[in-house]
C-alpha cells in the first residue's frame, strides 16, 4: 500500500513538525528503543515482562521509520498497528516480513499484558529481543544511508 493510501484510509497522518524536530524526536525514540532493550536484556525478568519490553522496542523502531517520513499514526486503528501497517509499506517493502512479524508480536503482547500470564516462552522473549535488536540497527543503519524527507517518498 502507497503513503498515500495509507494517509487516504486513516492509517496514517502527515505529522507536521520541522526537519529539526523530526530529527530531535528521532534522537529521543532511539534512547527510548535502546532503553527497553537494555531492560529486556536484565536478568531475573519473566519472559512475559521481557517479551513485552523487547516488543516495545520493536514498536519504537517502526515508529521510528514512520516520523522520518513524515507521519504519524491516524485514527483508523490502534496505533502499534497503524505503525507495523506502515512499516509493511516503507522503504518500498523492505520491513514487511518485519511488520507481519512484529503485529504478530503485538497481537501475543496484548494477551500476556492484558489477559493471561505466562504465555511467553523464553525462547520467544529471547528471540524477540534478537529481532527488536536486529530491526533498530538496521533502522538506523537506513537513516543513516537514506536520509528521508518527511513526506517525500508519497509513492513508497
Amino acid at each position: 500500500m502507497t503513503y498515500d493510501a495509507l494517509r487516504a484510509d486513516g492509517t496514517v497522518r502527515d505529522h507536521g513538525h520541522t526537519p529539526e524536530e523530526t530529527a530531535q524526536r528521532l534522537r529521543e525514540m532511539e534512547q527510548v528503543a535502546r532503553r527497553h532493550l537494555a531492560d529486556a536484556g536484565a536478568t531475573g525478568l519473566s519472559s512475559d515482562a521481557k517479551h513485552n519490553l523487547a516488543c516495545a522496542a520493536g514498536r519504537v523502531a517502526a515508529e521510528m521509520v514512520m516520523v522520518a517520513e513524515g507521519y504519524r499514526a491516524g485514527r483508523k486503528m490502534g496505533k502499534d498497528a497503524a505503525v507495523f501497517a506502515f512499516l509493511g509499506s516503507a522503504a518500498e517493502g523492505k520491513w514487511s516480513d518485519e511488520a507481519a512479524y512484529f503485529d504478530k508480536r503485538r497481537e501475543r503482547r496484548n494477551v500476556s499484558e492484558y489477559e493471561q500470564a505466562g504465555t511467553i516462552s523464553p525462547s520467544e522473549a529471547d528471540t524477540v529481543l534478537r529481532e527488536s535488536g536486529r530491526l533498530l540497527e538496521d533502522v538506523l543503519a537506513w537513516l543513516g544511508e537514506a536520509q528521508p524527507s518527511p513526506g517525500g517518498n508519497a509513492d513508497a
